[in-house]
């Protein structure tokens, strides 16, 4: 007795897949939207590049002889606003942490510092005190000469006055601050 055998097929084929019109709708839709998202990241990247280079002439303006051979009225006021934006800059410039933390340090309760007057063009301070005595005035410019900050302090005026205020000795220093 012999059984019979069954056929078998064997077939190693993918069958065919059916895709539907939204499949394909989907991928139109993602391969326009990249290329939107790619051309939109290369506008950013141009007006970053614009936009740093404007910072960097903004931080670091330079006078051409253009600009100080202006003439007129409104070239004038042009040329003189630019002067000023300029000052401006450079005094912002200035270490001013390390010039405050300098004098903030110089712990003399007997001097009272009243002004802090930056010169940038010249890298000069012009500091107004007062002070109980002129020892203690002589003392203050004595510890302002030990700062490694500045270099060449002068004491430039200074006053008594009689009218019986706490501190009676006005003084004026003038210092160059290193750079």
């Amino acid at each position: 007795m012999m059984k019979s055998l069954k056929n078998i097929q064997l077939d190693h084929g993918q069958p065919a897949i059916k895709q539907s019109p939204w499949t394909l709708l989907l991928l139109i839709t993602g391969v326009v939207v990249t290329a939107i998202v790619i051309v939109s990241l290369q506008q950013i990247g141009t007006q970053i590049s614009k936009l740093q280079l404007e910072m960097n002439q903004a931080q670091h303006p330079r006078i051409t002889s253009d600009m100080l051979s202006l003439q007129g009225k409104e070239n004038s006021t042009k040329r003189d606003e630019f002067i000023a934006v300029q000052g401006a800059i450079a005094e912002l410039k200035l270490p001013w942490d390390e010039l405050f933390s300098m004098l903030e340090s110089l712990k003399m309760p007997q001097v009272r510092l009243l002004t802090v007057e930056p010169n940038p063009k010249q890298h000069k301070l012009r500091l107004t005190a007062e002070s109980a005595s002129t020892e203690d005035m002589f003392d203050y410019v004595a510890a302002l000469t030990k700062q490694s900050l500045l270099s060449h302090v002068f004491l430039l005026t200074h006053e008594r006055s009689e009218d019986g205020r706490e501190l009676p000795i006005s003084f004026v220093i003038e210092a160059t601050w290193q750079h």
